[in-house]
């Protein structure tokens, strides 16, 4: 009995011996899930980078784990506001502090309003970090300090060595190679081909690292009913063009102040980047990288800007607080407010929002040319050879316009493991990297589980209209552009569905009206009388910006409408004010400052003509506005014919865009150097044939083209193919039926150029004589129309200027005139510009920013 009960005693404490290693064994392993669930996290406690290049690899990847809990372990609390603040982060900032000498303090942004001290990282010429403490008393603008100061960044840089090697054999890198412009593309485009046939520019053995079967989940939504505050957002603002007002309407509907805008203006984008710079650098949540690259469509430039971009969110604007990034364009609009997409990033928090194709994943590698070597250079994406994707990536891809989360934007700059170091290098050589490099990374990299398939916006896609390889002349590929959205669309954007914020393409030069219903929508009605509420201007010329105007005939134009001006106001200036020359500080030496375009109602309006005097003495002088409009020679008539009553347009024009069928040449001036187009507008009806009768200046027949009228078409367009220089002067287009009936006529204008790169021509100017004697191509008589033409193509200076008046003259009227201070020095007999609702110093509320109103935003 004794030995029975000992027995049992040591029977129990064995068992509470094996349950206390039970539960140790419980602990580490639970110990060991929570460390692995920080996977995501990227980073370990102890770095020490060198750069901000330098960074640690991932762990091993556990292919059967299954997914986890995002659990950032590196985060810490701020001690100020209890706000999360990147522990890694701050330890990189420190230690590059440790490793700079002799650094000065240069803040980034200009704190408002006595805001708090923010600790700020920033980069120096030659690459140096500095940190300091910002204050609303020492801190100093980035508009005042590195005014103008703006590094313009090529793509990927020529490789270091040299590659011989034998090309012949390949046939793309042959042609891309003969057609480069420069030595620099040249030996890239040698190189990287070399590279690629030594096996030496890509890795092929990238391995997987996704524990996830199939990544990649639709949307499903969440109830925001119970979220309360939301998310901060980066919007990368990434413009091109000269839509200024478009972009202030856009960072106006969007704007609020816990959110932050990162601009960057491609560098061919001069006069859009400087009036930004000079309208936003104030705002303390705005920044302008001292670096711009020139974005072309499709090309790997597109990609190394979105990084770069990340890279400055990670190492240079440390004191943004921020939870989300997504990128626009000055063609983007929203589509709901702003709170509701802060309160739907902090429902998903952690996902990542990037649209995929949809489609078979072979039939979109080919779409994309994926399986190509592509090279960027001398703004052109260059195929060179086709290329082998690693077998263990799946490759996927979309747009290009992503939503994505901090984590993976830290990821993708800091991470330097294989498989992004080798997946970043296959898409530095990719058509269209932007489209894909995200997608792909995200499906096959440690972030899977958090990769969502939509990226919160309505792309307006239109494919027969949006691809027909109208990128060729930057790109050897053919790609497609979505459409503009047009008024008849503004149901669908009223209706965008739980997870649509955003909707592309806008284009107000195109269509403001669909812009204003939105904002009726969105935001209520305007005040009653609200000016310019129809009104949209662009400029399209700045003597400050285009400094190398490629445009002659147009510049040539603009200094005859200068003339113009000139006269009629100094005409005025001594019969309607009664005073002499001087007293009404005319101008005695101006120059065209500007030009803009006037769009009313969606329709092309006229010219805008901004001049200002070369030789006041004034600190601010006076500048003058001229509105010159088109005169139309369109004469219709009206055969007894189906076909022919089918038509109800007929234009000659330049830069047809076939996708929004609109010529992008406002105000359609032609030179010698251009290729006129005729575009004819029709109702549905009858099949038949037309013919395109073109008459040069000389009165001698040039061409007839056959033109095949189907059914459904709506509007069809044809070049004059025919060799250049084409002759300066008045041209006639005629539509005729078959038989020669006449259904339409008018009458363009070819400039006889003055300006050439905007600096006078010499004598003569051989572009307007080029064709004065007959040929083949160009047979003449001599009539006395042609000796008439031939004896002012010769002409010289003054002469030359005169003719060029006389021809402008009949084709624009000068409709307005106002100067900005009108009701000094005896100019009361001019209109104030202000109150001239044409002029661009007229009031456009719908595009002003004003003051942060009291619950952050702007409107």
């Amino acid at each position: 009995m004794r030995f029975r009960v000992f027995g049992v005693r040591i029977a129990f404490i064995v068992g509470l011996g094996c349950v206390v290693l039970l539960l140790q064994m419980l602990a580490v392993s639970q110990l060991s899930s929570q460390q692995s669930a920080g996977r995501d996290v990227f980073l370990e406690e102890q770095a020490t980078p060198h750069s901000p290049s330098l960074h640690n690899k991932l762990p091993p990847v556990d292919h059967n784990r299954p997914p986890q809990p995002h659990v950032n372990q590196y985060e810490e609390k701020d001690d100020a506001g209890g706000q999360v603040r990147d522990g890694h982060r701050d330890r990189v900032v420190r230690h590059m502090q440790q490793l700079q000498n002799n650094t000065h303090v240069s803040p980034d942004l200009q704190r408002r309003n006595g805001a708090a001290n923010v600790p700020d990282a920033v980069w120096q010429d030659g690459g140096k970090l500095t940190t300091t403490t910002a204050t609303s008393e020492t801190s100093t603008s980035l508009s005042q300090q590195n005014k103008a100061k703006f590094e313009n960044v090529k793509p990927f840089p020529v490789p270091a060595e040299h590659h011989n090697c034998n090309v012949d054999e390949k046939k793309d890198a042959l042609s891309a190679i003969s057609r480069a412009s420069s030595d620099e593309c040249k030996e890239l485009l040698h190189n990287v081909t070399c590279m690629q046939m030594a096996g030496l520019l890509y890795d092929t053995n990238i391995k997987r690292e996704c524990w996830v079967k199939d990544s990649g989940r639709n949307f499903m939504a969440k109830s925001l009913n119970d979220v309360s505050g939301g998310a901060r957002i980066v919007f990368l603002l990434s413009l091109h063009g000269r839509a200024f007002r478009q972009v202030k309407r856009l960072f106006k509907a969007i704007y609020h102040k816990d959110h932050y805008f990162f601009i960057h203006v491609d560098s061919r984008s001069d006069y859009l980047h400087r009036n930004l710079y000079e309208t936003f650098s104030d705002f303390p949540n705005v920044y302008f990288p001292t670096w711009r690259i020139a974005t072309i469509w499709g090309g790997a430039s597109l990609l190394q800007m979105l990084l770069r971009a990340l890279e400055d969110l990670e190492y240079i604007l440390t004191g943004w607080r921020w939870d989300y990034f997504i990128n626009l364009s000055e063609s983007d609009y929203p589509l709901r407010a702003n709170g509701d997409l802060a309160r739907f990033l902090k429902a998903h928090n952690g996902d990542n929002f990037v649209k995929t194709h949809g489609a078979d994943i072979n039939k979109f590698i080919q779409k994309q040319g994926l399986d190509r070597t592509f090279v960027e250079c001398d703004n052109h994406m260059w195929r060179v050879d086709n290329r082998r994707l690693p077998g263990d990536i799946t490759v996927d891809g979309g747009s290009d316009w992503i939503a994505i989360h901090r984590n993976y934007s830290r990821y993708l700059v800091t991470d330097q493991s294989d498989f992004l170091t080798g997946i970043k290098r296959y898409y530095e050589f990719s058509l269209l990297p932007a489209e894909s490099f995200f997608h792909t990374v995200l499906r096959n990299g440690p972030m899977c589980h958090r990769f969502v398939k939509t990226n919160l916006r309505i792309t307006n896609w239109n494919r027969k209209l949006g691809c027909r390889c109208q990128y060729k002349h930057v790109v050897d590929w053919c790609g497609c552009s979505p459409n503009d959205f047009l008024t008849k669309d503004i149901g669908r954007l009223q209706s965008p569905g739980d997870h649509n914020f955003f909707a592309r393409k806008f284009e107000a030069i195109v269509s403001q009206d669909v812009i204003n219903k939105l904002d009726l929508y969105l935001y209520g009605a305007s005040p009653e009388g609200t000016p310019a509420v129809e009104s949209f201007w662009e400029n399209v010329f700045h003597v400050e910006d285009d400094v190398n105007f490629p445009y002659n005939a147009r510049f040539s134009t603009y200094q005859s409408l200068l003339r113009l001006a000139l006269a009629k106001l100094y005409s005025d200036s001594k019969t309607l004010g009664g005073v002499v020359d001087g007293v009404c500080e005319v101008p005695r030496q101006a120059v065209v400052k500007e030009v803009s375009v006037l769009m009313v109602s969606d329709s092309f309006k006229g010219l805008v003509v901004t001049l200002r005097d070369a030789m006041s003495d004034r600190l601010s002088p006076a500048e003058f506005e001229i509105l010159f409009t088109p005169l139309s020679y369109l004469q219709k008539y009206s055969p007894n014919d189906e076909v022919a009553n089918r038509v109800y347009s007929f234009e000659v024009g330049s830069d047809w865009d076939g996708k929004e069928s609109i010529f992008r040449n406002y105000g359609g001036i032609l030179g010698a150097w251009d290729d006129p187009v005729v575009a004819i507008r029709l109702n549905p009806g009858k099949v038949g044939q037309l013919n395109i009768v073109w008459d040069d200046p000389t009165g001698s027949r040039v061409k007839t083209q056959n033109v095949k009228v189907e059914s459904g078409w709506f509007v069809t367009f044809h070049k004059l193919k025919f060799d250049r220089p084409i002759r300066p002067g008045v041209w006639s287009a005629r539509l005729e039926l078959v038989d020669g009936t006449a259904v339409m006529e008018t009458q363009f204008l070819v400039v006889p150029l003055t300006h050439e790169r905007m600096k006078p021509l010499g004598n003569p100017p051989s572009v307007n004589a080029a064709r004065t004697s007959s040929s083949p191509q160009s047979p003449v008589s001599e009539t006395q129309d042609f000796l008439e033409w031939k004896e002012n193509v010769l002409k010289t200076g003054e002469s030359l200027e005169e003719w060029l008046d006389k021809l402008v003259a009949d084709f624009w009227k000068m409709e307005g005139l106002c100067r900005t201070d009108a009701d000094r020095d005896g100019c009361s007999f001019i209109r104030d510009c202000a109150h001239m609702e044409w002029s661009t110093f007229s009031p456009d509320p719908k595009s002003e920013l004003g003051d942060v109103n009291q619950d952050g935003r702007l409107r």
